[in-house]
């Protein structure tokens, strides 16, 4: 199908299966490219303009989160989505971090904050930061997030940062604990439970990001996974 981006016709294999699908629209595949097309009741979707939105994230740098750099519209000039560069790495195997180099693993958390800071300089709301939105790229050691569909801007407040940063918090501790499942770092599920909340209390008491929390481990653990497998004397 035949759509104007960047005031030249582009053709998108809408007819074929699409490379990926959610509640706001398709994602095709074309070349080193991901093009997002809406539903178009999902345009405003309650949350306001995704034009105003899209066209805004376009001006920001962000490193490892990635956002639009161009918008698509339809023959008739209405907005319908956007591209963004197509990420490499396994959709579905969403583990592996805690097998990173720790150095890697904490050069990764540092990249992401950064990211986030970035958004909220730029009066960004943050918004499906998920494992559903997240890829790591076995292959260039590095952890991405993807699909800022419904991130949106607005007039900056404390709160508003703080929401950003308990996202990617929250992704964190998700991450370590499904790999903490997928590498059976202790041997059973209500240990591994119990060690999700010991490493977020222990996070807590430090008042720190998660970048510097794993720094303080890096002289005496090789990876993630072995600091966290040296935590089952306090887990019960």
């Amino acid at each position: 199908m035949e759509y104007y981006m960047n005031g030249k016709i582009i053709n998108l294999p809408t007819e074929e299966e699409p490379f990926g699908k959610g509640s706001e629209g398709k994602v095709y595949k074309k070349g080193k490219y991901a093009y997002k097309i809406y539903y178009p009741e999902m345009l405003n979707e309650n949350h306001g303009n995704k034009e105003f939105f899209h066209n805004y994230l376009l001006t920001i740098p962000t490193k490892q989160i990635i956002l639009p750099d161009q918008k698509i519209y339809t023959l008739d000039g209405e907005y319908i989505g956007y591209r963004t560069i197509l990420i490499p790495g396994n959709k579905r195997k969403k583990t592996g971090i805690t097998k990173l180099p720790i150095k890697t693993f904490i050069k990764n958390l540092e990249i992401l904050e950064e990211d986030f800071d970035t958004l909220s300089h730029h009066y960004v709301l943050a918004a499906d930061v998920s494992p559903v939105n997240y890829i790591f790229n076995k292959n260039k050691s590095e952890m991405t997030i993807i699909d800022p569909g419904r991130y949106r801007h607005h007039c900056l407040t404390d709160s508003y940062k703080k929401l950003n940063d308990l996202q990617l918090e929250s992704l964190i501790e998700l991450l370590l604990y499904m790999d903490s499942i997928e590498y059976k770092t202790l041997n059973s599920k209500k240990k591994l439970i119990e060690l999700r909340h010991f490493l977020k209390e222990e996070k807590r008491k430090k008042n720190c990001k998660y970048s510097e929390f794993f720094k303080e481990k890096e002289e005496q653990y090789e990876t993630a996974e072995e600091y966290m497998k040296s935590l089952k004397k306090y887990i019960k």
